[in-house]
């Protein structure tokens, strides 16, 4: 068969949305709002870097990069770093070894624009195993923490799937369909008595972004002004930011849902201006019966600790299939990534980054 593969033009594409769609069990409007805000939206590549795979004018596959910023040294300017991500090839169409030049062709449009390493911190296990085929290099696992338990696993795959129909067969964004957990979150937040404590729905960037470079963390994604703004903007999911405010911004949560795993709250980000405003935060949650809360293990070993002292631990029952790594696939000969391996035990990047939540 003569494929072909070519730059997307247009991501509102309807078939590029279709096959999205059939992927992640999406409605197509609901794939293609999220491919506009991934790759239309990213600050740091404006110009989406998207190869889709046609057969006789019809996609049949498709791979996109999104931009992501990282500081790997102190002192150093931030490097943006081409996420690879949404690896999509119609079921029909695999196993004829469309992988490869799909790698290429990506590879070809980063190195002309004077990229270093492309990334890949989200793809599943088979996707790794073909990158690392192709050439991608591993930095180490990315593990997570989880707090409370969900409920009885036969009610959570009942409603799991249930939520997973919802998404493919209605064309809006879970931001109009809360359930229950998020409202949980609310009734469990519980206010401390000098009124420190709010959860915010619409908060900022500059603030979340002044209070995450107060204690930076290097080798660590840059959390800047424009990376909250953009990835807050994610109309797939559901997100809060849980406050901690003495006359201003001192620390904070955030906490990320979305329909398709109803009982897990993410929390996708946390920074604070010491580690008892942290206790504070983590504190207020509270205890929601039924809902596995997982997050990411920070690389600050007395937040870590603050974290266990709250009853999480590591995610080690995750499926084999879900477990993901840090690949890199280096552009250039400058090895801007080798001097980080061994990959630093408990490197600090949120799951927003990762989109692995």
């Amino acid at each position: 068969m003569d494929y072909e593969i070519t730059p997307l033009d247009d991501l509102d594409d309807a078939q590029v949305a279709r096959l999205h769609g059939e992927l992640i069990s999406t409605h197509p409007g609901w794939s293609r709002r999220y491919l506009r805000w991934k790759y239309g939206s990213n600050p740091f590549i404006e110009d989406p870097i998207i190869q889709v795979i046609r057969l006789a004018g019809e996609v049949v596959g498709m791979r996109g990069v999104y931009g992501s910023l990282w500081n790997l040294e102190p002192g150093a300017p931030p490097v943006v770093l081409p996420h690879a991500d949404d690896l999509i090839i119609a079921e029909e169409h695999r196993n004829r070894g469309l992988f490869l030049p799909l790698h290429q062709a990506l590879v070809g449009a980063a190195r002309e624009r004077g990229y270093d390493a492309i990334i890949s911190l989200s793809g599943g296990v088979a996707t790794q195993e073909l990158s690392l085929v192709c050439g991608y290099r591993v930095l180490g696992d990315l593990n997570k923490l989880r707090g409370q338990h969900g409920g009885p696993r036969l009610r959570r795959r009942i409603v799991g799937r249930v939520a997973r129909e919802v998404r493919r067969r209605v064309p809006v964004p879970p931001v109009a369909m809360w359930g229950t957990v998020p409202f949980d979150v609310v009734r469990h937040v519980r206010s401390a008595d000098d009124g420190h404590l709010h959860l915010e729905r619409d908060i900022a960037p500059e603030e979340l972004a002044g209070v995450a470079g107060r204690r930076p963390v290097v080798p660590a994604s840059a959390r800047t002004a424009e990376y909250y703004r953009w990835r807050l903007g994610n109309p797939d999911r559901v997100t809060r930011t849980l406050t901690w405010r003495d006359g201003s911004l001192r620390g904070f949560v955030v906490v990320s849902w979305d329909l398709s795993s109803p009982h897990t709250l993410t929390i996708a980000d946390h920074a604070a201006e010491d580690v008892s405003i942290l206790d504070h935060l983590l504190a207020s949650i509270g205890s929601i019966d039924g809902v596995d809360v997982v997050a990411t293990p920070p690389a600050d070993a007395d937040e870590l600790a603050v974290f266990e002292r709250h009853g999480f631990e590591p995610f080690v029952d995750e499926p084999e299939w879900l477990q993901r790594r840090f690949l890199y696939f280096p552009l250039t000969d400058k090895g801007e990534l080798d001097r980080l391996a061994p990959f630093p035990s408990g490197w600090r990047f949120s799951l927003l980054d990762g989109m692995a939540a």
